[in-house]
Protein backbone atom coordinates (compact mmCIF):
# COMPACT_ATOMS: atom_id res chain seq x y z
CA UNK A 1 0.00 0.00 0.00
CA UNK A 2 1.43 3.42 -0.90
CA UNK A 3 0.22 6.11 1.36
CA UNK A 4 1.09 9.83 0.08
CA UNK A 5 0.65 12.35 2.71
CA UNK A 6 -2.47 10.67 4.25
CA UNK A 7 -2.75 12.98 7.34
CA UNK A 8 -2.81 16.10 5.58
CA UNK A 9 -5.96 17.21 6.07
CA UNK A 10 -6.72 15.04 9.40
CA UNK A 11 -8.04 15.80 12.53
CA UNK A 12 -5.72 14.56 15.51
CA UNK A 13 -7.95 11.78 16.08
CA UNK A 14 -8.66 10.41 12.49
CA UNK A 15 -4.84 10.43 12.45
CA UNK A 16 -4.44 8.26 15.43
CA UNK A 17 -7.02 6.15 13.90
CA UNK A 18 -5.19 6.07 10.52
CA UNK A 19 -1.82 4.99 12.65
CA UNK A 20 -3.33 2.38 14.69
CA UNK A 21 -4.99 0.63 11.63
CA UNK A 22 -1.16 0.73 9.79
CA UNK A 23 0.04 -0.53 12.29
CA UNK A 24 -2.28 -3.57 12.57
CA UNK A 25 -1.68 -4.20 8.56
CA UNK A 26 1.76 -4.14 8.72
CA UNK A 27 1.53 -6.65 11.56
CA UNK A 28 -0.22 -8.75 9.49
CA UNK A 29 2.49 -8.86 6.44
CA UNK A 30 1.02 -5.59 4.55
CA UNK A 31 4.31 -3.55 3.04
CA UNK A 32 3.20 0.23 3.46
CA UNK A 33 5.41 3.26 1.04
CA UNK A 34 4.58 6.27 3.87
CA UNK A 35 5.27 9.38 2.20
CA UNK A 36 5.04 12.38 4.24
CA UNK A 37 6.81 15.60 4.95
CA UNK A 38 6.09 15.26 8.75
CA UNK A 39 9.27 14.30 10.51
CA UNK A 40 7.36 13.03 13.56
CA UNK A 41 5.77 10.35 11.66
CA UNK A 42 8.47 9.01 10.30
CA UNK A 43 9.85 8.17 13.99
CA UNK A 44 6.40 6.52 14.71
CA UNK A 45 5.41 4.46 12.23
CA UNK A 46 8.58 3.57 10.10
CA UNK A 47 11.48 0.98 10.38
CA UNK A 48 13.65 2.06 7.15
CA UNK A 49 13.81 5.49 6.26
CA UNK A 50 14.84 7.39 2.41
CA UNK A 51 15.43 11.10 1.73
CA UNK A 52 14.85 12.33 -1.73
CA UNK A 53 16.11 15.55 -2.24
CA UNK A 54 15.78 17.00 -5.84
CA UNK A 55 14.88 13.44 -7.44
CA UNK A 56 17.68 11.65 -5.66
CA UNK A 57 17.99 9.37 -2.57
CA UNK A 58 19.97 11.62 -0.44
CA UNK A 59 20.16 9.39 3.02
CA UNK A 60 18.36 5.80 3.97
CA UNK A 61 19.10 3.19 6.70
CA UNK A 62 16.96 2.01 9.77
CA UNK A 63 14.81 4.70 10.82
CA UNK A 64 16.49 4.22 14.71
CA UNK A 65 19.63 5.32 13.14
CA UNK A 66 18.56 8.66 12.84
CA UNK A 67 17.47 11.37 14.83
CA UNK A 68 15.19 14.67 13.16
CA UNK A 69 18.43 16.84 12.79
CA UNK A 70 20.38 14.30 10.59
CA UNK A 71 17.06 13.49 8.68
CA UNK A 72 16.44 17.44 8.01
CA UNK A 73 20.60 17.51 6.61
CA UNK A 74 19.43 15.09 4.29
CA UNK A 75 16.98 17.58 2.74
CA UNK A 76 19.52 20.81 2.93
CA UNK A 77 21.27 21.31 0.01
CA UNK A 78 24.90 21.32 0.68
CA UNK A 79 25.83 24.84 0.12
CA UNK A 80 23.14 25.68 2.43
CA UNK A 81 23.68 23.19 5.36
CA UNK A 82 26.18 25.84 6.95
CA UNK A 83 23.81 28.68 6.79
CA UNK A 84 20.92 29.37 9.94
CA UNK A 85 17.63 28.44 8.43
CA UNK A 86 16.22 28.78 12.37
CA UNK A 87 16.82 32.43 13.16
CA UNK A 88 15.46 33.10 16.40
CA UNK A 89 12.18 34.32 16.70
CA UNK A 90 12.08 38.33 17.50
CA UNK A 91 10.74 38.56 21.41
CA UNK A 92 7.23 40.43 21.52
CA UNK A 93 8.61 42.75 24.26
CA UNK A 94 6.76 46.06 25.96
CA UNK A 95 7.64 47.92 22.59
CA UNK A 96 5.74 45.80 20.79
CA UNK A 97 2.81 45.71 23.00
CA UNK A 98 2.34 49.38 22.50
CA UNK A 99 2.92 48.88 18.80
CA UNK A 100 -0.45 50.22 16.02
CA UNK A 101 -2.87 48.07 16.26
CA UNK A 102 -3.40 47.99 12.22
CA UNK A 103 -5.99 44.89 12.41
CA UNK A 104 -9.20 44.99 14.73
CA UNK A 105 -12.22 42.55 14.88
CA UNK A 106 -15.23 42.98 16.84
CA UNK A 107 -18.24 40.99 17.52
CA UNK A 108 -17.60 39.38 13.49
CA UNK A 109 -19.75 36.61 12.36
CA UNK A 110 -20.16 34.79 9.36
CA UNK A 111 -20.62 31.40 7.56
CA UNK A 112 -19.16 28.48 10.04
CA UNK A 113 -17.75 31.11 13.07
CA UNK A 114 -19.43 33.72 15.02
CA UNK A 115 -18.36 36.20 17.23
CA UNK A 116 -15.17 36.80 17.39
CA UNK A 117 -12.93 39.67 17.97
CA UNK A 118 -9.23 40.18 18.22
CA UNK A 119 -6.55 42.79 17.74
CA UNK A 120 -3.23 42.89 15.47
CA UNK A 121 -0.54 44.70 16.47
CA UNK A 122 1.94 45.88 14.21
CA UNK A 123 5.38 43.35 13.81
CA UNK A 124 2.88 40.67 15.79
CA UNK A 125 2.19 36.85 14.35
CA UNK A 126 -1.04 35.71 15.95
CA UNK A 127 -1.80 32.20 15.33
CA UNK A 128 -5.55 31.19 15.02
CA UNK A 129 -5.37 27.18 15.95
CA UNK A 130 -7.93 24.97 16.10
CA UNK A 131 -9.07 21.13 14.05
CA UNK A 132 -11.07 21.12 10.72
CA UNK A 133 -14.09 22.24 10.65
CA UNK A 134 -13.40 24.85 13.35
CA UNK A 135 -13.96 28.00 11.22
CA UNK A 136 -10.51 29.68 10.75
CA UNK A 137 -10.44 29.54 6.78
CA UNK A 138 -13.92 31.38 7.05
CA UNK A 139 -12.51 33.51 9.25
CA UNK A 140 -9.45 34.50 7.23
CA UNK A 141 -11.73 34.65 3.97
CA UNK A 142 -14.38 37.16 5.95
CA UNK A 143 -11.77 39.01 6.73
CA UNK A 144 -9.97 39.36 3.45
CA UNK A 145 -13.63 40.25 1.42
CA UNK A 146 -14.39 36.83 -0.16
CA UNK A 147 -17.06 35.85 1.79
CA UNK A 148 -19.73 38.30 3.41
CA UNK A 149 -20.05 38.56 6.87
CA UNK A 150 -23.46 38.46 8.91
CA UNK A 151 -22.79 41.07 11.66
CA UNK A 152 -19.67 42.52 13.50
CA UNK A 153 -16.49 45.37 11.90
CA UNK A 154 -13.50 44.63 10.46
CA UNK A 155 -10.97 47.79 10.74
CA UNK A 156 -7.68 48.47 9.42
CA UNK A 157 -5.66 51.03 10.45
CA UNK A 158 -8.98 52.48 11.80
CA UNK A 159 -10.98 52.12 8.50
CA UNK A 160 -13.83 50.28 8.47
CA UNK A 161 -13.37 47.32 5.76
CA UNK A 162 -16.61 45.78 5.85
CA UNK A 163 -17.65 47.64 2.38
CA UNK A 164 -14.21 47.34 0.47
CA UNK A 165 -13.81 44.66 -2.28
CA UNK A 166 -11.34 42.42 -2.42
CA UNK A 167 -8.85 44.56 -5.08
CA UNK A 168 -9.51 47.41 -2.45
CA UNK A 169 -8.41 45.57 0.42
CA UNK A 170 -5.26 44.60 -1.00
CA UNK A 171 -4.42 47.99 -1.98
CA UNK A 172 -5.15 49.18 1.62
CA UNK A 173 -2.35 46.25 2.53
CA UNK A 174 -4.34 43.36 3.44
CA UNK A 175 -3.08 40.03 1.72
CA UNK A 176 -4.31 36.64 1.89
CA UNK A 177 -2.46 33.73 0.94
CA UNK A 178 -5.23 30.90 0.54
CA UNK A 179 -4.91 27.06 2.28
CA UNK A 180 -5.47 25.95 -1.43
CA UNK A 181 -2.10 27.40 -3.44
CA UNK A 182 -2.93 25.19 -6.43
CA UNK A 183 -6.79 25.79 -6.33
CA UNK A 184 -6.73 29.34 -5.20
CA UNK A 185 -3.19 30.70 -5.27
CA UNK A 186 -1.53 30.28 -8.21
CA UNK A 187 -1.56 30.59 -12.05
CA UNK A 188 0.21 27.31 -13.12
CA UNK A 189 0.25 27.62 -16.40
CA UNK A 190 1.89 30.61 -16.58
CA UNK A 191 5.71 32.29 -14.99
CA UNK A 192 7.04 32.52 -11.98
CA UNK A 193 7.30 36.48 -13.58
CA UNK A 194 3.73 36.64 -14.44
CA UNK A 195 2.54 34.75 -11.00
CA UNK A 196 4.46 37.92 -8.51
CA UNK A 197 2.98 40.70 -10.85
CA UNK A 198 -0.40 39.54 -10.79
CA UNK A 199 -0.86 41.61 -7.96
CA UNK A 200 0.53 44.52 -9.51
CA UNK A 201 -1.25 45.33 -12.53
CA UNK A 202 -3.92 47.35 -11.04
CA UNK A 203 -0.73 49.90 -10.37
CA UNK A 204 0.49 49.89 -13.62
CA UNK A 205 -1.34 52.01 -16.10
CA UNK A 206 -1.17 52.33 -19.61
CA UNK A 207 -1.55 49.58 -22.59
CA UNK A 208 1.43 47.98 -22.18
CA UNK A 209 2.96 45.89 -19.39
CA UNK A 210 6.61 47.67 -17.86
CA UNK A 211 8.06 44.56 -18.69
CA UNK A 212 11.63 45.49 -17.33
CA UNK A 213 10.09 46.62 -13.80
CA UNK A 214 7.92 43.33 -14.16
CA UNK A 215 11.07 40.75 -14.24
CA UNK A 216 13.08 43.24 -12.29
CA UNK A 217 10.39 42.98 -9.81
CA UNK A 218 10.66 38.85 -10.18
CA UNK A 219 14.68 38.69 -9.86
CA UNK A 220 14.09 40.18 -6.38
CA UNK A 221 12.11 37.47 -4.92
CA UNK A 222 13.85 34.91 -6.61
CA UNK A 223 16.60 35.93 -4.80
CA UNK A 224 15.48 37.37 -1.57
CA UNK A 225 13.21 33.95 -0.59
CA UNK A 226 15.76 31.85 -2.15
CA UNK A 227 13.34 30.36 -4.81
CA UNK A 228 15.09 27.53 -7.26
CA UNK A 229 14.34 28.13 -10.77
CA UNK A 230 16.13 28.68 -13.90
CA UNK A 231 14.88 31.69 -14.42
CA UNK A 232 11.86 34.27 -13.67
CA UNK A 233 10.53 33.01 -17.02
CA UNK A 234 10.26 29.22 -16.03
CA UNK A 235 6.63 28.03 -15.62
CA UNK A 236 5.22 27.99 -12.17
CA UNK A 237 4.10 24.17 -12.69
CA UNK A 238 7.30 23.10 -13.01
CA UNK A 239 8.61 24.37 -9.57
CA UNK A 240 8.64 21.96 -6.61
CA UNK A 241 5.87 22.72 -3.97
CA UNK A 242 8.23 24.60 -1.39
CA UNK A 243 9.25 27.05 -4.56
CA UNK A 244 5.68 27.43 -5.78
CA UNK A 245 4.69 28.46 -2.24
CA UNK A 246 7.42 30.89 -2.00
CA UNK A 247 6.14 32.25 -5.40
CA UNK A 248 3.31 32.86 -3.55
CA UNK A 249 4.55 34.78 -1.03
CA UNK A 250 6.33 36.57 -3.31
CA UNK A 251 2.91 37.34 -5.26
CA UNK A 252 1.28 39.24 -2.32
CA UNK A 253 4.77 40.98 -0.72
CA UNK A 254 4.95 42.79 -4.30
CA UNK A 255 1.89 44.00 -3.12
CA UNK A 256 3.50 46.07 -0.30
CA UNK A 257 1.02 44.38 2.58
CA UNK A 258 0.87 45.89 6.24
CA UNK A 259 -1.28 42.51 7.51
CA UNK A 260 -0.64 39.24 5.55
CA UNK A 261 -3.07 36.63 6.30
CA UNK A 262 -1.70 33.24 5.80
CA UNK A 263 -3.67 29.89 5.63
CA UNK A 264 -1.61 26.62 6.01
CA UNK A 265 1.93 28.23 4.79
CA UNK A 266 3.57 24.57 5.11
CA UNK A 267 1.03 22.33 3.88
CA UNK A 268 2.66 20.00 1.57
CA UNK A 269 6.03 21.03 1.93
CA UNK A 270 9.14 19.38 2.56
CA UNK A 271 11.37 20.10 6.00
CA UNK A 272 14.19 22.30 3.46
CA UNK A 273 11.53 24.59 2.35
CA UNK A 274 9.38 24.59 6.13
CA UNK A 275 12.22 25.86 7.16
CA UNK A 276 12.73 28.70 4.94
CA UNK A 277 8.97 29.65 5.13
CA UNK A 278 9.50 30.03 9.15
CA UNK A 279 12.61 32.53 8.38
CA UNK A 280 10.69 34.35 5.63
CA UNK A 281 7.67 35.00 8.04
CA UNK A 282 9.92 35.66 11.21
CA UNK A 283 11.90 38.60 9.05
CA UNK A 284 8.30 40.03 7.92
CA UNK A 285 7.72 40.49 11.19
CA UNK A 286 10.94 41.75 12.28
CA UNK A 287 10.17 44.36 9.09
CA UNK A 288 6.64 45.51 11.10
CA UNK A 289 4.65 43.59 8.76
CA UNK A 290 1.22 42.28 10.80
CA UNK A 291 0.31 38.66 10.19
CA UNK A 292 -2.33 36.10 10.72
CA UNK A 293 -0.94 32.36 11.36
CA UNK A 294 -3.63 29.57 10.56
CA UNK A 295 -2.60 26.36 10.56
CA UNK A 296 -3.21 22.82 11.88
CA UNK A 297 0.43 21.78 13.00
CA UNK A 298 0.44 22.81 16.92
CA UNK A 299 4.24 22.91 16.48
CA UNK A 300 4.48 25.26 13.94
CA UNK A 301 2.03 27.68 15.96
CA UNK A 302 3.75 27.47 19.33
CA UNK A 303 7.38 27.97 17.26
CA UNK A 304 5.75 31.33 15.30
CA UNK A 305 3.55 32.95 17.15
CA UNK A 306 3.39 36.07 19.79
CA UNK A 307 -0.23 35.30 20.78
CA UNK A 308 -2.67 32.75 19.63
CA UNK A 309 -6.29 32.42 19.53
CA UNK A 310 -7.82 29.15 19.70
CA UNK A 311 -11.30 28.65 17.69
CA UNK A 312 -13.32 25.79 18.61
CA UNK A 313 -16.84 24.63 16.59
CA UNK A 314 -16.79 28.80 15.41
CA UNK A 315 -16.03 30.61 19.08
CA UNK A 316 -13.17 31.66 20.46
CA UNK A 317 -12.15 29.39 23.32
CA UNK A 318 -8.98 30.63 24.54
CA UNK A 319 -6.50 33.62 24.22
CA UNK A 320 -2.93 32.36 24.75
CA UNK A 321 -0.10 35.05 25.48
CA UNK A 322 3.63 34.53 24.73
CA UNK A 323 4.49 32.01 28.25
CA UNK A 324 1.04 30.64 27.87
CA UNK A 325 1.73 28.88 24.11
CA UNK A 326 2.24 24.76 24.39
CA UNK A 327 1.07 22.43 21.78
CA UNK A 328 -0.64 21.06 25.10
CA UNK A 329 -1.64 24.17 25.89
CA UNK A 330 -3.56 24.73 22.42
CA UNK A 331 -4.57 21.22 21.81
CA UNK A 332 -6.56 21.18 24.85
CA UNK A 333 -8.42 24.05 24.11
CA UNK A 334 -8.34 23.20 20.27
CA UNK A 335 -10.74 20.56 21.42
CA UNK A 336 -13.16 22.01 23.38
CA UNK A 337 -11.63 20.39 26.52
CA UNK A 338 -11.62 23.53 28.45
CA UNK A 339 -14.59 25.97 26.96
CA UNK A 340 -12.86 29.07 28.77
CA UNK A 341 -13.49 32.44 26.63
CA UNK A 342 -10.70 34.59 27.65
Amino acid sequence: MILDEPTSTLTFGEIDSLFKAIKTLTSEGLGVFYITHRFPEIFMLSNTVSILRDGLVSVQGPTAAFTYDSLLQGLIPANTKNQNLENPAMEFSAENVDAQTVLSVENLSGSRFHDISFQLKKGEILGIAGVVGAGRTELAEAIFGLTKVTSGTISFCNENMNPLSVKQRIHKGLVYVPEDRKLHGVFSITSIQSNISSTLLHRWKGFLLPFGRERSTAHTYLKNLRIRATSEKQLLSDLSGGNQQKVVLSKYLAADPKVMILDEPTRGIDASARNDIYRIIKDLRATGLAVLLISSDMEEIEKLSDRVLVMHQGSTVKVLSHEEITKDAIATHAFGAKNEVV
